[in-house]
């Protein structure tokens, strides 16, 4: 029924926010109302009509809000994006997605008018070109989350970092918070078209500064944020074994 429900009222819903969007986005200097739309109207309705909570930990309170970040995140399932948004709900949250969906009806439409980063995987030039745009984004104020595995996990671990988030960070000169998702996964499988109701754990975890790094030091970069993330997944996944495996009163 929940897989049922999902296809037959969350999707034509994140159409219908689309197709508001794409309207508004004909005004004049619409992009942060479509920003808003987006973190505080589809965001949180797509996780409430799919009967997903968020579960929120860590430093979220102390964000600034008038501070850009670029956010790396573990990529668990196709709930992540909502869910980070939900989870950053202050913050104008863009995420860097692959070019092709540009061809997407509609979608591809309202991620160029609303000035995603859309990355091209098959040119080194293109990408080096979106790395800067992307990092003038940051610097002019807006959040971009990255997800450094560069797809989603099928067997729950995380995978081999792509430096390309990292080149990002010390491009713009903005800190880094490590965001570590469980549980989307079983909410929705790469490998599987059913949805499940349940719960999403979004840990924020402390800013990583970037100021005074270069290129060079990507690779170190990569190598600390992966080892704050590893760390935090295995925490919140012993807690969520823990609580599965304790019989309620």
């Amino acid at each position: 029924m929940r897989t049922i429900l999902f296809y037959l009222v969350v999707m034509p819903y994140s159409y219908l926010c689309i197709a508001v969007c794409l309207l508004i986005g004909l005004l004049p200097y619409s992009r942060p109302i479509l920003h808003w739309i987006d973190r505080r109207v589809w965001a949180p309705g797509w996780m409430r009509l799919s009967g997903v909570t968020v579960k929120v930990t860590g430093s979220v309170d102390a964000l600034d809000p008038k501070q850009a970040y670029v956010v790396v995140a573990n990529h668990q399932g196709h709930f992540d994006i909502p869910a980070t948004k939900v989870a950053l709900g202050e913050h104008t949250l863009l995420f860097v997605t692959k070019r092709s969906l540009l061809y997407v009806p509609l979608v591809g439409l309202y991620l160029w008018r609303a000035g995603y980063p859309l990355i091209d995987r098959g040119s080194k030039t293109q990408s080096h070109q979106m790395l800067d745009r992307a990092a003038q984004q940051v610097r002019d104020g807006t959040t971009v989350l990255v997800f450094p595995e560069g797809t989603r996990t099928t067997s729950g671990e995380i995978s081999a970092f792509k430096r390309g988030a990292f080149v990002l960070a010390i491009k713009a000169q903005r800190p880094i918070i490590p965001v570590t998702i469980t549980g989307s996964m079983a909410i929705m499988h790469r490998d599987s078209s059913k949805v499940r109701s349940g719960e999403i754990h979004v840990h924020i975890g402390d800013e990583i500064p970037t100021v005074g790094l270069q290129l060079e030091d990507r690779g170190a970069l990569s190598e600390r944020v992966r080892q704050t993330l590893l760390a935090q997944y295995e925490t919140q996944r012993t807690s969520q074994d823990t609580q599965e495996a304790t019989p309620s009163s």
